[in-house]
């Protein structure tokens, strides 16, 4: 992922969490974003490994904290 779709994804994540829209999973996906970005300068291995975790969560909050962060780490 380049700079400029980085930024750009980041400030429609932004946009959609001040609208209210579905803020649980665009907190992930900010994190996702980040995390594919960054690479492994960005969190820990282990946090990577719960953020992931969080989709199986039987707590629809963390579930879609979870795909939010799947989709974002998965954005290119």
């Amino acid at each position: 992922m380049n700079r400029q779709t980085f930024e750009k994804e980041i400030m429609r994540a932004k946009t959609m969490i001040t609208a209210g829209d579905d803020q649980d999973y665009w907190i992930g996906y900010q994190r996702g974003l980040r995390r594919n970005f960054f690479g492994e300068n960005f969190g820990t291995e282990g946090e990577h490994k719960v953020w992931l975790s969080l989709l199986e969560s039987p707590d629809q909050a963390r579930s879609k904290r979870g795909q939010g962060y799947i989709d974002g780490y998965n954005a290119n």
